[in-house]
């Protein structure tokens, strides 16, 4: 049993050291022959006429991300007043949360999910 094992052992690394140069000596032709690894060194993004990246095509719809700025917001800061009613719609939520500690879908608990502290900056 132990002259199985051993010889089975010797087998198994000898197919190791085997496939381990046929790769090597597999990768070292296609360095040779200057294959490329599927990126072109060449490819150059297209630019709109004025030199930006042209961003034209399909653009998924699924997450609501708006693509411009909304009016509301032209400043980076909130006002003082601003600031005051989203302090106060955010603490509605949270008052909200705490009331409702039932799970109504099948989604995870509304405690569970994050209400972040207002602040100034508009680009949240």
């Amino acid at each position: 049993m132990n002259r199985r094992f051993l010889y089975a052992v010797a087998v198994s690394a000898a197919w190791l050291l085997l496939m381990a140069q046929h790769v090597s000596m597999a990768q070292s032709n296609a360095a040779a022959s200057g294959a490329s690894t599927g990126k072109s060194q060449s490819y150059v993004p297209p630019k709109t006429p004025w030199g930006e990246p042209d961003l034209q095509g399909s653009w998924p719809a699924q997450f609501n991300i708006p693509r411009e700025r909304p009016a509301s917001v032209k400043d980076n800061a909130l006002s003082d007043e601003a600031l005051t009613q989203k302090q106060a719609q955010t603490s509605k939520q949270f008052q909200a949360r705490q009331q409702n500690h039932g799970n109504n879908g099948i989604g995870p608990p509304a405690n569970w999910g994050e209400i972040g502290k207002a602040a100034r900056q508009t680009s949240q």
